[in-house]
């Protein structure tokens, strides 16, 4: 688009350099030329000259056969084709004591030196205006100058592409007039302007081209250049392909592309500046590589509103109130030149002039080796919004700032909230397939006070991003529901993926500086310094087996959306966790690995028969214990924990409530499907993590551990644990293995010399108090084991060691069950 910008202004520039610099011998030659058409006729037939026939192929080439200009006997015809410049008129008048000169009609063509670029210029009337009067007997050494010209009527400027189709030229007007001033250098126009080629259409109303100064040092006649050029007003650009990317961040989806092609629209209500970058001349000693190409800047203001896609396939949009782009030139390559081309009017042999002109048809760049390209884009204003319906995807902020900087970098979008209102991302979650195809399944809100995406192009899913400021993050199943997760951060939030060797890609989540992660289900984690999560794909859920003779089988479907599940999180200072039945404190960190439970396929056979006939135990599954419990085993041999397993798989699943503090913790949890996760017809889906019971598999507790479980069902007091060192083995409902330390058996020893002994390890039950320097607990078999010098403290009923012994009392109602249990003592 920018480009065809350049070829306007280059347009403009090269017909005015020519009008402006040749005028003075146009007026000379229409005078004299005017004169002799009012004479006598000549009596012998006139032969028309070389250069003659050449002017008229030129004017057929260009404006075609019906046109005024190829007339030869009544139009006034000035050419310099050392310079490639062809002026023509019908009539000519000297106004003002020859201040003033008026063509009618008036035609123009600019030919360039190497025959690839053919501008031309058409109008009504023509009027120049001279600083002083134009006269053969002008003896005065400073040069006539024009002070002021004016081409009206049905403008029209076409840059012929030197292609066989016309189609393809870059047309500007019709217009009702142009107007050069050279005190003020500058070309315009308040009237309603319409530039188009096959690529693109531009509509606007009024425009303005500033130019530079010229050169007084420099004796051609030659254009300045321009430096600025304008349309004032409901500014509308229409272009066929921009390209994946266009000026808008991410890549446009495939579906909103007509073919190959990306088509964009763009309109305002203010004003288009382009600012054009100087050209740079190097002398011929010039030694050294070039600097860089200038860039070009293009500012749209006012209710700017950007489309990008088929209109009627919810195309990305961005509004804003200003839109400035910078652009740098990039070098084509060019397909090798064709063969030497005739015009439409040359024939072998004659025309000369014609037949130098250059095929281009066959080439990519017919207008030039270079094109411009996207460096830069900066969207400002009190409400600035990108909008990509297709992705789900709306940011609200002050400020969007895109960088194209691939393939030396990748590219980088930055948005920019304020203190009063902040940066706003919403992202909705839509079903892909299935009878509810595109209905929202989960809304993802951030707001913060900036963030950057840092995208490689090759994978939007794999793109970095970070969020600074204060921010949070919600998600809710709809629009209307309430938040049923949450993430606050102080300082940043840092998306990013990480490839790690022999292991699936993941997706790494980091927030800084008082952290906090909430869900209503699953509890609440929060620290000082820092969390990282780790979250890995998720696996598609496995699709039953056809029978055995149908000859194919069904696989999952490759449209469903890719989504994750929680893999390892970590936290770093004062981190607290507080969940349904666990309070969790750690001090310096807290690491926890999550294991996901093995996916089962949606129409299971059975498990397959053991060698010895009987059935093979099924592997835990969404329903958990009553899978197993419901399950006959064969009795083989005797097993001394077999009734003790018995009675606990068929007392209720009700976890005490555990409180943990220590220096140190790392854990490892299994994750299970709750029943209505497992009864989802989509187990794969984002939300099926919210929905499930966690196991812990292992925990490891070092520094300052202080731990203590709730009393379970029928007992008064619970278990309290104290030393330097814990480690902790699930068993299930409920039931954990126990290892506690005086010293941690893994740091590193201390230094000889004085220092200050640390207490022994402690274990506290209903039943007993342990301390010593290792002390094991197994909940399961109810046992306990101290390993070295300790005290065991039993608790036993007051009786056991009395004549009495442990008779009840008289009256005591055995089977009274609200009964206060009897009093026990301390025994050591």
């Amino acid at each position: 688009m920018f480009k065809k910008v350049l070829q306007v202004a280059a347009t403009f520039g090269l017909l005015l350099a020519g009008y402006l610099g040749y005028v003075r011998g146009f007026a000379l030659v229409a005078a004299r030329v005017s004169r002799d058409l009012g004479g006598e006729s000549v009596p012998f037939a006139v032969n028309s000259s070389k250069s003659k026939k050449e002017t008229t192929a030129l004017a057929v080439r260009a404006f075609g056969r019906d046109h005024w200009t190829t007339d030869e006997e009544n139009t006034i015809r000035y050419y310099n084709s050392d310079r490639g410049y062809w002026m023509y008129a019908k009539s000519y008048e000297r106004l003002k004591d020859g201040k003033q000169l008026k063509f009618e009609p008036f035609a123009l063509i600019s030919w360039s030196r190497d025959r690839r670029s053919l501008k031309t210029i058409t109008s009504d009337k023509s009027v120049i205006d001279l600083d002083r009067p134009l006269g053969l007997d002008n003896k005065s050494d400073t040069p006539i100058h024009v002070i002021h010209a004016m081409i009206e009527g049905n403008v029209r400027l076409r840059d012929d592409k030197a292609t066989r189709i016309p189609d393809d030229d870059l047309v500007i007007g019709p217009m009702a007039y142009i107007e050069y001033d050279e005190a003020d250098l500058e070309i315009r126009s308040d009237r309603e302007v319409v530039i188009q080629d096959v690529d693109m259409r531009v509509t606007g109303t009024g425009f303005l081209i500033k130019l530079r100064p010229k050169n007084e040092t420099d004796p051609g006649t030659g254009f300045p250049g321009a430096k600025t050029a304008y349309l004032r007003r409901d500014v509308h650009i229409m272009m066929n392909d921009v390209g994946r990317s266009g000026i808008l961040p991410g890549t446009a989806r495939p579906e909103q592309a007509q073919g190959d092609k990306t088509p964009l629209d763009l309109r305002c209500v203010g004003q288009m500046q382009v600012d054009l970058p100087r050209e740079r001349r190097y002398p011929p000693t010039f030694v050294g590589p070039p600097q860089p190409p200038g860039a070009t800047l293009a500012t749209f203001t006012r209710d700017v509103v950007v489309l990008r896609g088929k209109l009627h396939q919810m195309p990305d949009q961005l509004n804003c109130d200003d839109l400035r782009l910078i652009l740098i030139k990039a070098e084509k390559v060019k397909a090798e030149k064709a063969a030497v081309r005739a015009g439409p009017s040359a024939e072998p042999g004659k025309d000369d002039l014609l037949a130098a002109a250059p095929d281009l048809s066959q080439e990519e760049d017919a207008g030039g080796g270079s094109a411009l390209t996207l460096r830069r884009a900066e969207a400002t204003g009190h409400a600035v919004w990108l909008q990509s319906k297709s992705d789900g995807l709306t940011v609200r902020c002050n400020e969007l700032i895109h960088k194209k900087l691939a393939p030396e970098q990748p590219d980088e979008t930055y948005f920019r909230g304020d203190a009063t209102t902040r940066l706003q991302v919403e992202k909705l979650e839509l079903i892909k397939d299935g009878p509810d195809k595109g209905k929202v399944q989960s809304v993802t809100t951030i707001r913060t006070t900036d963030a950057a995406i840092f995208d490689d192009g090759q994978n939007k899913n794999d793109a970095t991003v970070v969020a600074r400021g204060p921010g949070v993050l919600e998600i809710r199943p709809a629009r209307d529901r309430p938040v049923e997760r949450k993430a606050t951060w102080d300082d940043q939030l840092i998306l990013q993926t990480e490839e790690v060797a022999g292991r699936a890609v993941q997706k790494k989540i980091t927030l800084t500086r008082n952290p906090k992660l909430v869900d209503l289900t699953r509890g609440t984690l929060d620290a000082r310094a820092k969390i990282v999560i780790w979250l890995k794909p998720k696996p598609r859920p496995a699709v039953a087996a056809t029978a055995p003779g149908s000859g194919n089988t069904a696989t999952a479907s490759s449209s469903a959306a890719e989504s994750y599940e929680i893999d390892m999180l970590r936290a770093w200072e004062r981190v607290h966790l507080a969940a349904p039945n666990r309070t969790m404190d750690a001090r310096d960190l807290l690491e926890v690995k999550f294991e996901s439970p093995t996916t089962v396929a949606a129409a299971n056979p059975g498990p397959a028969p053991k060698p010895g006939g009987g059935p093979a135990p099924t592997a835990p599954d969404a329903a958990g214990a009553e899978a197993s419990a419901s399950t006959p085993t064969p009795a083989t041999a005797p097993d001394p924990l077999a009734a003790t397993q018995q009675e606990v798989a068929e007392k209720p699943a009700t976890d005490p409530d555990v409180f943990v503090k220590a220096n140190r913790v790392w854990a490892k949890i299994r994750l299970h499907p709750d029943e209505g996760a497992a009864a989802s017809p989509s187990p794969a889906s984002p939300d099926a993590i919210a929905g499930s019971k966690s196991e812990i598999e292992m925990v490891m507790l070092r520094g300052g551990v202080d731990f203590h479980q709730d009393p379970e069902p029928g007992k008064q007091r619970g278990i309290d644990v104290l030393g330097d060192a814990l480690d902790v083995i699930g068993q299930g409902q409920g039931r954990s293995k126990f290892t506690v330390y005086q010293r941690d058996p893994y740091a590193p020893r201390p230094a000889p010399g004085p220092s200050r002994p640390l207490p022994p390890a402690r274990v506290a039950t209903e039943e007993f108090t342990a301390t010593g320097e290792k002390i094991g607990l197994d909940q399961l078999i109810n046992q306990a084991w101290i390993d070295g010098p300790g005290t065991l403290t039993q608790m036993a009923k007051r009786g056991l060691l009395t004549d009495q012994g442990l008779d009840e009392p008289a009256g005591r109602d055995r089977v009274d069950p609200k009964a206060p249990p009897e009093p026990t003592t301390p025994m050591t």
